[in-house]
């Protein structure tokens, strides 16, 4: 056997020398593929011309950046259970994208293991199957009775007909969207009976993490957003246009700034826990900014311009108004019942928005990447160099996140 792979290795390198004497020059039938054949042999796995090369680029640095996202990253030197619940995750709405959907469900159960909300996220997959199937399903509404038809008993008859038609395929894609998003129902399912068993959500310690009414929780991820996704939400063209916007349509936008006012002083908690535990970096922004009512009133403007700045960047093929829809609605339901104020429930609706943008500059992911290279930076050197002494507990303790 090793005689015959020696003989064979030995002709066909000796036909390869032949080759490259007679063929001096690149050889091939479609002469626009040659670019892209060196720069494959040169290490580099892009099509091959300036435009994917760049792409491909940013791509990877993009890729770097967001597995650097201090707070996930932060927490992945700790015990915490958020790198492996925004692993998962992740890796269930990529199975989704490729239209994995039991591989899909079954990560999606399996990152409900680790944090309970996450059962959220699969509720966000089996939303984005529907989605993505009731877009394909256009023809339904192109179903119409001809106006040419003069008759009034064959028009009855025929719009009958067509009625009856429109009725089956809605049906058909009912059955269709349902034979999908299956898996995730089960997991949903499943997740229903556990609340039964166990008689909440919480597995721990089910006093101090009541579900409450905390609508300002969605502004604070707003704010939240803005400031991790700066680079991409705050330019000079874009702040114009957000004021042309509001010079536009004023009513629209004072109506989401009384909203937002009425949010805040109707359902602004404080949770216990934020405001005894100075390890927290949510402590000081409470001591020093939330706890004030008027300073909370005075970031309305941001809030607003930061929803804003995040629907415009939304803008790739997938994001569809019911898309977005979608995901405020997840975002909604594993922020807004949280009295805690934890940007640990910030990280994988951060992530899902952060993965859906459109970037175009390279300079908006360098200064991306910079910042969270600085931010991690400073979060470690005071994790490091600060210690903070608590009379009950012999340990010294830490800020983190």
């Amino acid at each position: 056997m090793l005689l015959h792979v020696g003989l064979y290795v030995l002709c066909s390198a000796a036909i390869l020398q032949a080759v490259c004497q007679i063929l001096p020059a690149p050889f091939i039938d479609e002469i626009f593929h040659i670019p892209q054949a060196q720069h494959y042999c040169n290490g580099s796995f892009s099509e091959g011309n300036n435009a994917p090369q760049k792409e491909y680029a940013m791509m990877k640095i993009q890729a770097l950046t967001i597995s650097m996202f201090p707070v996930n990253y932060f927490f992945s030197f700790l015990y915490y259970t958020d790198p492996g619940s925004t692993l998962f995750v992740l890796a269930a709405y990529l199975a989704n994208l490729k239209s994995m959907h039991k591989t899909s469900a079954f990560l999606g159960l399996f990152s409900v293991f680790f944090r309970q909300t996450n059962i959220v996220w699969v509720l966000f997959l089996a939303g984005c199957t529907a989605v993505k199937e009731m877009v394909k399903a256009d023809s339904i509404e192109k179903i119409e009775t001809s106006p040419d038809i003069k008759d009034k008993l064959v028009r009855f008859l025929v719009g009958i007909v067509s009625a009856a038609i429109k009725y089956l395929l809605v049906i058909d894609n009912f059955l269709r969207i349902l034979k999908l998003v299956w898996p995730y129902l089960f997991v949903l399912a499943s997740f229903a009976m556990f609340i039964l068993i166990n008689g909440g959500i919480v597995l721990g310690d089910k006093l101090n993490h009541e579900v409450s009414l905390h609508a300002p929780q969605l502004l604070y991820f707003f704010g939240f957003a803005l400031f991790f996704s700066s680079p991409f939400l705050i330019s000079l063209s874009q702040i114009r246009n957000f004021f042309a916007a509001v010079v536009k349509n004023p009513l629209k936008f004072m109506t989401f700034a009384l909203i937002c006012i009425l949010l805040i002083i109707k359902y602004t908690h404080i949770h216990i826990f934020v405001l005894s535990d100075n390890r927290h970096y949510t402590f000081y922004l409470c001591r020093y900014v939330l706890k004030y009512p008027l300073f909370r009133l005075l970031l309305v403007p941001l809030y607003i311009y930061a929803g804003w700045a995040m629907n415009q960047r939304l803008d790739s093929p997938r994001c569809l108004g019911i898309w977005k829809l979608v995901l405020l609605i997840c975002i909604c339901a594993v922020t807004v019942p949280q009295k805690l104020i934890e940007v640990r429930y910030f990280i994988i609706p951060y992530i899902l928005f952060r993965v859906n943008i459109r970037v175009t500059e390279m300079y908006q992911v360098v200064l991306e990447f910079l910042l969270y290279f600085l931010i991690n930076a400073f979060t470690l050197y005071v994790f490091f160099t600060k210690e903070i002494v608590w009379p009950d507990i012999n340990d010294p303790q830490r800020i983190i996140w």
